[in-house]
């Protein structure tokens, strides 16, 4: 599509700058998950092994195929609602309305600034799926499919944000990296805390999955290669080392998380695609009226 609207070589550049927005995305998505299994498990677990773990495991979900993987995703993800459903229904016991109030406190633009921040992270990332939608059998579902999937994950993290919330408190919740986990800790009836790292583990692992699938598809594309597997295992180590040494601390990666991803991921999510769209409905209105 790039190429086919933007032109030979504007359309290449920006096939290679997509191509490391989703290495760069998926080396950061591997920082994020390993991070959080050093702060809440894995204490005295050094950063390499969990990552060099991970992508053992991505390594052979990518020599798997694309099918055989969505398949495994048909199996573990009702899970990951199962235990999402549990969570909220017996933390009901521990809730405190008053953790509402005061509504709005500090006015609307602090709620507009966390809004930025979710568009991009995680719904912007959806823009890697269009990497996906031309290899699908069934093409008149994907709009179907793609606004109930955003509309069920948007319901999921809402109703987690607010069980947080309701359940610990908004300083609490403001001043803890996983509130979730602290949740979790506080319901005694029914022990939950051991699969909240298991929905985590299967999240990213689908997450990264694609994005590392999403830049191998696109190197084969961009040298019109029939066959990507010769690159699984130099992405791999690329991305494996760009989680390692990226950042120096979980502080860093937080605070580029914060204050950089969302300049740096809005031509990716939002000015491009939107260009994209715009230049292809107007050739596609002068091609009709060519042909009238």
């Amino acid at each position: 599509m790039l190429r086919d609207n933007f032109g030979k070589y504007l359309g290449n550049l920006l096939a290679i700058l997509y191509i490391l927005y989703f290495i760069d995305d998926a080396s950061s998505i591997l920082r994020n998950f390993s991070e959080f299994m050093i702060v809440t498990i894995y204490h005295d677990t050094p950063l390499f092994f969990i990552i060099f773990a991970f992508v053992l495991l991505i390594t052979y979900m990518l020599r798997s195929g694309i099918e055989t993987s969505a398949r495994v995703c048909e199996i573990f993800v009702p899970f990951v609602f199962l235990i999402v459903f549990l969570t909220n229904l017996v933390a009901i016991s521990k809730y405190d309305y008053n953790n509402f109030l005061p509504v709005l406190e500090h006015g609307i633009k602090p709620l507009l600034k966390v809004a930025q921040y979710q568009f991009t992270w995680p719904f912007g990332q959806a823009v890697v799926f269009l990497m996906i939608f031309p290899y699908l059998n069934k093409k008149n579902k994907i709009f179907k499919t793609s606004f109930l999937s955003t509309l069920i994950v948007g319901l999921i993290m809402l109703s987690m944000a607010l069980r947080d919330l309701l359940v610990l408190g908004p300083d609490m919740v403001l001043h803890n990296l996983y509130p979730s986990m602290i949740t979790a800790k506080m319901i005694s009836q029914l022990s939950l805390e051991p699969f909240l790292p298991v929905i985590l583990l299967i999240g990213t692992m689908v997450k990264d999955y694609i994005f590392i699938f999403a830049a191998l598809l696109g190197i084969a594309q961009l040298f019109n290669l029939d066959d990507y597997n010769i690159f699984i295992k130099p992405f791999i180590i690329l991305i494996a080392a760009l989680a390692i040494w990226d950042f120096e601390s979980l502080l860093e990666f937080l605070a580029w998380s914060s204050d950089i991803w969302l300049y740096f991921a809005i031509p990716f999510h939002v000015i491009i695609p939107a260009l994209l769209l715009i230049i292809s409905l107007v050739k596609k209105r002068l091609s009709k009226l060519k042909n009238s």
